[in-house]
Order: C-alpha cells, then structure tokens, then sequence
C-alpha cells in the first residue's frame, strides 16, 4: 500500500500543510508551489494579492482570486456563483480600496448555487490533487472545492465552520504519517484524529512551542545580551518556535541589561517585512492580534508593562514589541506567541529555583544561556531537559544538519527535525532472518567462498 506522509505547519491552527505524494500545496501568498495547469488561474492570483499587501484580516472570496488572476495573466475572465461586495473607494481607510477584487473585511460571500453557505474569510492555504481537483482553506475555517480550475466552488462538507484543509488531510484513510510544526493543542488533536482512525497506527512527529528561556548570569556581557535578546524575542515579530519569552537576568546587572534592550526597542522600525528598513513585521492574523493584545492589556492592568513601542502601523495586524516584567519564572505558565518579552530578576544564591521553575513548566524546546564561567554553562545545560541550548549566541536560527532542531514534553515527539533520526521515522524496517540449517547440505561449505 503506498504511504503519504503530510507535513503540516502551523502557527496556531493545522492550515498550511505540504502532502505526499500526488499532491501539490501553497501555504501562504508569498510562498506558493506550482498546482498544476488546473489551479494556474489561482496561483497567479496569489501572485497578484500578494503585490497589493492585503491585511491578513481582509475577507476575499476564492472565486475572486481566479478573476484577478485571469486579468493579470490576459486570461478569459472567469464566472463563478460567488456573490462579491465591493466597498466604497476611500471609506475604509485602506489605500487598496479600488484593486478588482478588494471586498468589505465585514462582508461575507453566499454561494447561491448550494443554499446557505458560507466561506470564511481570505484564502490560506491552496492544494492541488491528482487529476486537478483544487482544495481551498479559508483563514475562519471552511474547505472549499473545485474541479474546473477555480471557476467554481464548492463547500466539501457541511461542517466547514470548524474543517480545515489540515484536518480533511489529516483524517483522510491514506495517510499513514503527519509531520506537524505549530502549538501543541492542535498537536494533541492531530494525534487524537490519527489514533483514532482505523488501519494501521499512523506516524506522527510534532514539534511545538515553548515557554523558551534565556539566563544571564553576573558575568554576561551586556552588549552581547542585549543583542541577542532583541534578535531573540522581536526578529519575525516573535513568531518563531524557538523565539525567547523569558529573560531571567541577574539581579546584578539587571539595571544595565535592561536599560540597553529598552533602548534598543526603542529603535525597532515596525513595517512591511518586504521592506529591508523594516525590524518587525505583521503578526500572521487578526486572532493571534487579538490575543496578544488582550494580555497585554491584562499585563499593563498589573502595572507590569515595563515598555511598550509607540509607533505602530494604523493598518495591518501589528503588535507594539513590548516588555513585561514578572516576579518569578513560574509566572509565565503558557507561550505568549508574539513580539512579547518577560523578565524576571534573580539573585545568583537563586538560581536553582529559576531552573526549577523553568524545568516546571513542562516545555523544553530552546534555552539560552549568557556567562563567562565554563562550569555555570555546564551545570544549567546539564540540569535542563531543553532539546536546544545557546550560549552566548541568539537563540534563534538553527542550521539544518548542523544544528537538528527540536524539543521534548510540551515541546514536541522528537526525533529532531535536520537530523540524522527524522528520515528514519518515517521508513518502514524489517529484519529477515534464515535458518540455513533447513535448506539441507553441510553450512561451513555452503559459507565457503568459490573456488
């Protein structure tokens, strides 16, 4: 039986994926794989809406997507069932009001050839299947299909509020392996849906988040620290697996430390990503927005925000870096996925309990570590169960190959992506083994060599 494994990338819902074999997919606008002739409409339309810098908000129809397609590409213009609310030029605020397939971010589209149906949001994710069948994820939920090209398109279930291209594939009697990158909640459920198939158990390997830490003793370089802390928690707009959520700072330098990373997020230029001044660049949707937002506002309520940047773009889903302090380790108990940065102050008598609160949370995916002293490197990287440790570097950024990239509990299934294991886990073994007694004939001359 043939075996298709898919891999599945996420950052908070299963809704990027690459499948096995047959299959062809795009993720994200900017990042597309070719589909075939079938979905060559929609893939110029990515090109496309990627060109006018869409909100990761803006809700656009799919069947709008082959229309502007057909027009960038001097195409026939395609006709669909789909119904399309175009916004008053100017009203919105948006500057990208007049482009062919701007919609309403409030509006919602009706197809009116199959009843009350309701696509959900932009397009995220597009897959291509064998003989050109076209599978298309929306941002809110929904899987939606079409077999001529884009023209027209279909809800593949009438559950599509909560379905998602990830979890059809997932679910789907064929595949006989996941490899997931994303939170560990949509881990557990990937796990759960595969266990809970019938036929033989499938492969899953998961890597997730985690609550990743850095440490700086008394002897750390301030300068050193300060820059990797800022390359650590803002680079990607903190949108990394291994990116740092918790600076633990000596009580000793502390005031310096922290003066210098204030200082340099000060500096950070907020922006599109395209553009090379840019430091940080939009958080991937308006839920994770939301979400930031609210612990923020729930952070500087305690009186907690230390700093917070003040230039922000007004349009787009961008969140203000923003640094909070906290009385212990133990008091961040889950992964704030964003350009958020917590810091705890301890005393060097103290340490253990940092890395007991740290070893606590039951995650272990990356661990920073600044010192000048061998031994205090030694003991902490010994002590914690973290699948990767920096020393005096960032924490972000590992090379495939070289540096094998994963983590354990919370933090994912191992074996480490990059790695020597990874290929092998998805493989099959098997051992024959023969008893040569049994063919009959004398074993030391059937060994012999010939001649």
């Amino acid at each position: 039986m043939r075996r298709i494994i898919i891999l599945v990338v996420s950052l908070v819902s299963a809704f990027a994926f690459i499948a096995g074999p047959g299959f062809a997919a795009s993720s994200h606008p900017d990042k597309h794989q070719d589909a075939g002739e079938e979905s060559q409409a929609l893939t110029e339309a990515i090109e496309w809406f990627s060109s006018q810098r869409l909100a990761p908000n803006e809700a656009v129809n799919p069947n709008a997507y082959a229309a502007a397609a057909a027009a960038a590409a001097d195409l026939p213009t395609v006709s669909g069932t789909w119904t399309e609310r175009t916004s008053t030029p100017g009203t919105d605020g948006n500057d990208f009001s007049d482009s062919p397939a701007y919609v309403d971010p409030t509006s919602n589209f009706s197809n009116s050839g199959a009843g009350d149906r309701w696509v959900a949001g932009r397009m995220t994710s597009l897959a291509a299947a064998p003989g050109g069948t076209l599978f298309a994820g929306a941002a809110d939920g929904g899987v939606w299909k079409s077999t001529d090209g884009g023209q027209q398109w279909t809800p593949t279930t009438d559950d599509q509020a909560t379905l998602s291209i990830g979890a059809l594939l997932v679910s789907a009697p064929q595949v006989a392996g996941v490899v997931f990158t994303g939170s560990t909640e949509v881990a557990r459920i990937i796990n759960r849906t595969l266990a809970a198939k019938d036929g033989p158990i499938a492969t899953l390997i998961a890597e997730t988040g985690g609550i990743n830490a850095m440490i700086a003793d008394a002897t750390a370089l301030p300068e050193q620290v300060c820059d990797d802390v800022i390359a650590s928690a803002f680079r990607s707009a903190g949108q990394r697996c291994s990116a740092l959520r918790l600076l633990c700072v000596q009580g000793d330098v502390a005031d310096r430390v922290l003066e210098m990373v204030v200082g340099a997020a000060r500096e950070l230029k907020l922006g599109d990503p395209r553009d090379p001044a840019t430091h940080v660049g939009p958080v991937i949707d308006r839920d994770a927005k939301d979400k930031l937002e609210r612990w923020i506002a729930e952070m500087e309520a305690r009186g907690a925000v230390r700093f917070r940047l003040d230039k922000v773009p007004r349009r787009g889903t961008y969140v203000a870096p923003t640094i909070v302090d906290l009385d212990r380790a133990r008091d961040l108990n889950e992964e704030i996925f964003g350009p958020v940065l917590h810091v705890v102050r301890f005393s060097g008598s103290d340490l253990d309990q940092v890395l007991d609160d740290l070893a606590g949370n039951g995650t272990a995916l990356t661990l920073g570590i600044h010192s000048r002293i061998d031994a205090a490197v030694t003991r902490i990287a010994a002590r914690m169960p973290h699948g990767n440790v920096y020393v005096n570097r960032n924490m972000i950024g590992a090379v495939v190959g070289s540096q094998p990239f994963g983590g354990s509990g919370l933090s994912g299934t191992g074996p480490k992506a990059g790695g020597p294991d990874y290929l092998r886990r998805l493989a099959l073994e098997q051992v024959v083994s023969v008893n040569t007694a049994a063919a009959g004939g004398d074993p030391t001359l059937l060994s012999e060599e010939d001649g």
